[in-house]
């Protein structure tokens, strides 16, 4: 019988790394599984670490990771009634941190592969390109396929961080240490144009209709 207590599905540049860090001071270390399920490549890692049992181990608390919703319950079954939580950012300023962010690791990369720079120049892709490429669009949503909004155990939104942070804490009667990095401070660190922010709007539609109804269970959380 699973003894997790806690699924934390993390959407690509919404805190992750401050979060998991948190819970891990909560839970213990190795009461915390770091889970990654890869569909594209057919597979599992979990704490980094090629996984193939049908199981997870008994010893995990909380599973923290990439997984989409519907991933993750045809892999695991046994979450399928476990409380969910998850995190959410402005579409907007989610897309532009996620552009440079994959920039920035292909750069590092290129610079240490100068044999293949040929090749791997011709990955590097515009902003509006990226924008444009659908596996960028609507990432938020695509993650949560298979549940709705309002039936996770709780919904942060990151540019409250410290604030939703306190009342997860609330909610679970476990104490978080609030994390002093600041998890928006570079939502202002790109420059780019009304043009390439309408753009984002016009593609991801889905994630600011799923970001507005965030918006409204949190006002309701806090009324």
């Amino acid at each position: 019988m699973s003894n997790i207590k806690l699924v934390s599905l993390h959407i690509p540049k919404t805190a992750g790394t401050s979060f998991y860090k948190t819970i891990q001071d909560a839970y213990g270390i190795t009461s915390v599984a770091r889970l990654d399920i890869k569909p594209n490549i057919n597979k599992i890692l979990l704490n980094t670490i090629e996984y193939n049992d049908t199981f997870l181990p008994d010893e995990i608390e909380v599973i923290h990771g990439h997984f989409n919703v519907l991933d993750l319950y045809e892999k695991y079954p046994e979450t399928k009634d476990l409380p969910m939580i998850t995190w959410l950012r402005d579409p907007v300023t989610r897309v532009i941190s996620n552009y440079f962010y994959l920039q920035e690791r292909l750069t590092t990369f290129l610079s240490n592969h100068e044999n293949n720079r040929a090749i791997l120049d011709k990955m590097m892709k515009s902003i509006e390109e990226f924008i444009a490429t659908d596996i960028n669009r609507n990432k938020m949503s695509r993650f949560l396929i298979g549940k709705n909004l309002s039936d996770f155990k709780f919904v942060g939104l990151i540019e409250y961080y410290e604030e939703d942070l306190q009342s997860l804490s609330n909610l679970l009667n476990i104490q978080f240490n609030q994390n002093q990095v600041n998890v928006t401070a570079n939502d202002n660190k790109y420059d780019v144009s009304s043009d390439i922010i309408e753009l984002i709007k016009q593609y991801n539609q889905e994630d600011i209709a799923l970001y507005e109804e965030a918006i409204s269970i949190r006002n309701k959380r806090l009324s």
